[in-house]
């Protein structure tokens, strides 16, 4: 199964195109699943959560602490979702609890408990503050914590039995 992974990097843009390749099943990180439809929306916090208008309604992949906040404060359009919680995905494909930090690296994981046997990924930039709807993103998005992400993206797609080809800013 062909997976297409579309990441919130302002490379999105220019490097996915829905036409160009087919993939059976699409996951969208964050803000990319905002601009594009797919089938899988991963989405690790509750404010991102309420910040973000998916195109469609993608099946959620979160933590399972931040959906339970996502109910209590963004009840009404949680209930819109079919949610899938990351720590039993983790468990069913014996993936390491501790890579559950970022909705990227997560939604590797995803890919491989769907099925995939070869991943595309898109706007998997790794740096800077803007993200690919050209919004300014958190302080948090500093040096320090890309190379945190880059090292776990790293490990994960090491782990994976099938090929992973990157599509845009290397």
């Amino acid at each position: 199964m062909r997976v297409a992974l579309l990441s919130a990097g302002p490379s999105l843009s220019s490097s996915f195109h829905p036409d160009a390749a087919p993939h059976d099943v699409r996951i969208g990180v964050n803000t990319a699943a905002s601009l594009f439809a797919c089938d899988w929306w991963s989405c690790a916090d509750q404010h991102r959560f309420a910040e973000i208008e998916p195109v469609g309604t993608p099946r959620l992949f979160t933590i399972d602490a931040e959906y339970h906040k996502m109910q209590s404060r963004n009840g009404d359009k949680v209930a819109k979702f079919e949610v899938q919680g990351w720590k039993s995905v983790f468990a069913d494909v014996s993936a390491p609890s501790i890579w559950q930090n970022f909705s990227a690296t997560s939604a590797l994981v995803l890919a491989r408990w769907l099925g995939a046997t070869h991943l595309d990924v898109y706007g998997v930039d790794m740096t800077g503050v803007t993200c690919c709807a050209g919004e300014t993103m958190a302080p948090q998005r500093k040096q320090s914590r890309w190379e945190r992400e880059r090292d776990l993206w790293a490990e994960i797609v090491n782990w994976l039995p099938f090929p992973v080809v990157r599509h845009g800013v290397q």
